[in-house]
């Protein structure tokens, strides 16, 4: 499918949304995931990948030629160490994978919005970067257990 998805105020993207179903047997998840990978620049939601045994479903996967972004979608008002614990999980089985994650983005409610009429997703949910949070080594050493 394709659609006119806004990321930032007033920039559009026309891009090919894929949705990975969820699947009980995750390789099947991963196979299709990696299907998707190769045809960027697109959108996957739900992206799944496995490294060594561990494994992830990405909420929302911008693809680029140049590498990916990560959107991690959360239905809190604020930003909690534990979203920043899961997108840094996600982010080191990127990584691991031999993806090049060029920036990680907590999406999450924003609490002043009021709705008026048609739904705005664009202002419903705050788009936070959290690259500079991302920590790796605590993953790493979380993993080692």
């Amino acid at each position: 499918m394709v659609i006119k998805l806004e990321i930032w105020p007033d920039i559009y993207l026309v891009m090919i949304i894929i949705l990975v179903d969820y699947n009980k047997n995750v390789d099947s998840m991963i196979n299709e995931t990696n299907k998707h990978i190769k045809n960027a620049p697109n959108i996957v939601c739900e992206a799944s990948f496995n490294y060594n045994g561990n494994f992830c479903s990405v909420d929302i996967l911008k693809n680029d030629k140049d590498g990916v972004e990560i959107y991690e979608v959360k239905s809190s008002t604020e930003i909690r160490g534990i979203h920043i614990d899961d997108i840094s999980y996600q982010t080191w089985i990127l990584k691991k994978c031999g993806l090049k994650v060029k920036k990680s983005y907590i999406a999450y409610v924003n609490d002043e919005y009021i709705k008026n009429g048609e739904l705005n997703i664009n202002k419903y949910f705050n788009i936070e970067d959290v690259s500079s949070l991302i920590n790796l080594k605590k993953v790493e050493k979380e993993v080692e257990k």
